[in-house]
């Protein structure tokens, strides 16, 4: 469900939700988006996520997350990586203007695999949203 289309996953989840709290909860743990990149990697773990990924491919995604109503997302990685690195990102960001769908879509995507090729190496590790509302 982390590569499905959002659209999908978001009715899946939700119908997941309605009929099984249980299993809802047991699912949602384990789904790592693009969306959820504010709340589930540390903070500190951003920049080591990121440095394989392509700038240009980055500030696509970053792009397209403002222009989403993803803002959230854009905000947090953009204040958890080196100031010189942000303020070049922004900039690309500001010149990006309409980008089509696929290329949102695979810029996404290589961020995410970046991430969760780090998980699965063991570098870094996500908080579990049961955790983030036990902690609230």
């Amino acid at each position: 469900m982390n590569v499905t289309k959002a659209s999908l996953r978001d009715t899946l989840l939700s119908s997941l939700e309605e009929n099984d709290q249980t299993i809802f909860l047991s699912v949602r743990n384990a789904v790592f988006t693009f969306k959820d990149i504010p709340q589930r990697p540390n903070p500190t773990d951003i920049a080591q996520c990121l440095r394989a990924v392509d700038k240009s491919v980055l500030a696509i995604a970053l792009a397209s997350a403002e222009q989403t109503g993803l803002m959230a997302v854009s905000n947090f990685v953009l204040e958890n990586m080196s100031k010189r690195l942000a303020d070049n990102l922004r900039t690309d960001i500001a010149k990006s203007g309409e980008i089509k769908v696929a290329e949102v879509e695979s810029a996404m995507a290589q961020v995410m695999l970046e991430i969760r090729r780090l998980i699965d190496l063991g570098e870094i590790k996500l908080i579990t949203p049961s955790k983030l509302e036990q902690d609230s």
